[in-house]
């Protein structure tokens, strides 16, 4: 489904200028590279915008349990889950919203074979917060507040195999508070990407961009859990139909929509409604 990427008044954007034949990483006084903020997955359209190094440094005590693994020297793969609203759902008219689950494991592949499952039992209830603050690209988009949880595989256990950081922002703060995390799904998720611990891009999934969606540890392998993609069905198991992603949302299309330099897939531009039929 990539073929030609364009913004919302329909213009083709400039190329990333960091999409480059090698892209970089991000290094750390801790000596570990991350996915730059700009960096282009092989084989994609899309610029993943995880979080840099300083945004974690900045808020140690907001995110305890999320950066432990930078406390002790941990290297860890990266897994990137991006939710959306199902089609005709209740709560998409009243007012939209977006979710981001970043996911800090010891072994993707494990997660992989074994499959990836979370539920609102995994929430460290003690560390969640609401936020009236959000990164500059998603109050560009009018997605002013934001609430994170932060999870755990074994919240009890020490010997955590992975910690998360689920992110739900929204343009109205009404939404948040009543946000159920019990509610999302892996139909919500539109798409999915992983790196190993040596920050080497290892999967990548997008509804919108089937041709460019793979998994170089267990090609066409079904992966339970979380994974969106491939299902036992052969396809991928999410409430988007294959269809053109400006089709979901009027104001304006799901596209790859560029401002202050970075692009972010399927985020809403002027997010003041969502009506869908």
């Amino acid at each position: 489904m990539e073929d030609t990427v364009t913004t919302s008044d329909g213009d083709t954007p400039p190329a990333s200028e960091n999409s480059d034949s090698n892209p970089t990483t991000t290094g750390n006084a801790k000596g570990r590279g991350r996915p730059s903020v700009q960096q282009q997955i092989p084989g994609s359209s899309a610029d993943y915008d995880y979080y840099d190094d300083e945004s974690d440094d900045d808020d140690d005590d907001e995110y305890a349990s999320f950066n432990e693994y930078d406390r002790f020297g941990q290297e860890w793969g990266i897994i990137d889950l991006r939710m959306l609203p199902k089609r005709g759902t209740p709560e998409c008219p009243a007012a939209p919203w977006a979710a981001v689950l970043e996911v800090k494991c010891r072994d993707v592949p494990r997660l992989m074979r074994e499959g990836f499952f979370w539920s609102a039992e995994n929430v460290l209830r003690e560390e969640g917060h609401m936020s009236w603050e959000t990164r500059p690209e998603w109050t560009a988009l009018g997605c002013r507040y934001k609430r994170t949880w932060i999870l755990a595989d074994r919240p009890n256990h020490e010997a955590r195999r992975w910690v998360g950081r689920l992110e739900v922002v929204s343009p109205l703060l009404e939404l948040l508070p009543d946000f159920q995390v019990l509610n999302l799904s892996r139909e919500n998720v539109y798409a999915a990407a992983a790196t190993n611990a040596l920050q080497q891009w290892i999967y990548n999934f997008d509804y919108r961009f089937p041709r460019h969606n793979y998994n170089c540890i267990y090609g066409n392998k079904p992966l339970k859990g979380w994974w969106p993609w491939p299902t036992e069905e052969g396809s991928y198991n999410t409430a988007f139909p294959d269809v053109d992603a400006g089709e979901l949302f009027p104001h304006p299309p799901v596209t790859w929509s560029r401002f202050q330099g970075r692009e972010l897939g399927g985020w809403y531009q002027q997010p003041t409604s969502c009506v869908i039929q």
